[in-house]
């Protein structure tokens, strides 16, 4: 805002110099300033027909249309004036009133929190073993799936030592409402049907939720691997973020999806700076926020981010000291970058159905090929570890292109050294995962939830 507010005010400046009219100067700056502010979201109403090579001239050129109306009206200008601040007042008034709405209804987060007082009291003699909360987006149910045998998948994790949770459903079929609920252990306040305050308080959920504050308060080190997707990107709890982009693995100092400003030098944009730049007329420079430069994040579907990802799992027992890693991969959620034998495409439309006709649909075509980095990953895991881990291996929702049956059906696996399979049941939902876990090695009394399935 600072810097908009300061560019209009020196071409404020300019135009009083060049027109000699103070209302010609306001209202062609504010025209252009417009113009300039909206260009993107007007490339983007062209859809497939937007190209910057018409479009920016024709922006240019209908800037200085007007300019040149304006500035032939000095008399008139006035009147126009008056006019053009009137209408600012709703533009002005509606967002205000928008937020003053959201805030009034925002509930108390940090109820969902409180739990994290409960682990201070945890001696420091316990053994704390690192965990590994994997989340396999859109991963079904076995059951679910029709043509397809996820068996011996589930076969060879109980080799391993999982506890498969064969009844498992997810508390939500949304990815905005069940990873926020499962990450503070409770469920979301009824929200009915969702608005953009409720993305907002899911997004605030995740970002700083009840688990990350626990296992800080045990001792742990927070590890968030950002997803690419909006809900699991960034996390202000974490003690340390990873990210990956073509130069390599992105930590802390280094994720460009933090907060700031951008650095022009590399085109480093923060999350919100980026996206706002990309509706203005620098969109036309800088591309959309998805041109991949050096240093600028893998887009959430792209499949050098879920390679990375899974190599990167396999290096977190090498860390120093009890660590929790929470780790949200888009995959085998669509696009279907990948088929069955590890081929990859470059692009959000993936694999189409003629591509392999060997699997009932491409979305077993990836699936099998992710079930391999799974195990793979599992395996070096177990190598490296020192103690043996806690591994929790679940989906956020079910596939939700079969159906409501499908939509909450969702994969859930449990790797719990020692007795920590007691615990477990095959109908445990994840806003009982960490609840029991906690309660099971820490003794924290945080009690079992009613399993629920709540419709959005």
């Amino acid at each position: 805002m600072g810097i908009t507010v300061g560019v209009a005010t020196v071409l404020m400046l300019a135009a009083v110099l060049v027109f000699r009219n103070g209302a010609v100067a306001a209202s062609t700056t504010s025209v252009v300033a417009v113009l300039f502010l909206v260009y993107g979201h007007m490339y983007d109403a062209l859809g497939d027909a937007g190209d910057h090579g018409y479009s920016l001239p024709a922006t240019l050129i209908l800037a200085i249309i007007v300019v040149w109306f304006f500035a032939k009206l000095p008399k008139r200008m006035h009147r126009i004036g008056r006019f053009l601040n009137y209408a600012s007042i709703p533009l002005v008034a509606i967002p205000i009133v928008s937020i003053g709405l959201s805030l009034g209804a925002a509930p108390d987060l940090d109820s969902f929190r409180a739990e994290a007082l409960k682990a201070d009291s945890v001696p420091a003699d316990v053994t704390r073993p690192d965990i590994y909360y994997i989340i396999l987006d859109e991963y079904g149910r076995a059951d679910t799936f029709e043509g397809f045998d996820n068996t011996p998948f589930l076969q060879s994790l109980a080799e391993r030592g999982f506890y498969i949770a064969t009844e498992a459903s997810s508390n939500y079929a949304t990815t905005a409402a069940s990873i926020p609920s499962t990450l503070n252990l409770d469920y979301l306040p009824d929200v009915g049907t969702w608005g953009p305050e409720d993305y907002g308080m899911a997004q605030e959920l995740a970002d700083d939720h009840a688990l990350g504050r626990i296992v800080e308060a045990l001792g742990y080190q927070n590890i968030h691997v950002a997803s690419g997707y909006w809900v699991t990107n960034l996390s202000r709890n974490a003690h340390l973020l990873v990210d990956f982009a073509p130069s390599g693995t992105l930590t802390t100092e280094q994720v460009s999806f933090r907060p700031g400003i951008f650095n022009f030098d590399k085109f480093r944009f923060g999350r919100l700076t980026r996206a706002l730049l990309s509706t203005t007329a620098l969109r036309a420079f800088i591309g959309s926020g998805e041109n991949l430069q050096s240093d600028s994040p893998y887009p959430r579907w792209h499949p050098a981010r879920t390679l990375r990802t899974f190599e990167y799992l396999k290096t977190i027992p090498e860390i120093e000291g009890p660590t929790f890693a929470f780790v949200h991969i888009l995959k085998p959620h669509p696009p279907f970058n990948f088929d069955r034998f590890g081929n990859f495409i470059v692009s959000k439309e993936g694999f189409g159905p003629e591509h392999d006709t060997g699997v009932p649909d491409p979305y077993f075509g990836q699936l099998l090929f992710v079930i391999g980095l799974v195990l793979d990953a599992v395996d070096a895991i177990l190598e490296k570890s020192g103690t043996p881990p806690i591994i929790v291996i679940s989906a956020d929702h079910g596939r939700r292109d079969q159906g409501p049956e499908s939509e909450t059906a969702i994969l859930s696996a449990y790797l719990l050294p020692g007795s920590g399979r007691d615990v477990l049941y095959p109908s445990i939902s994840p806003v009982n995962t960490f609840r029991v876990i906690l309660h099971h090695y820490f003794d924290l009394g945080l009690g079992r939830l009613e399993d629920r399935m709540i419709p959005l």
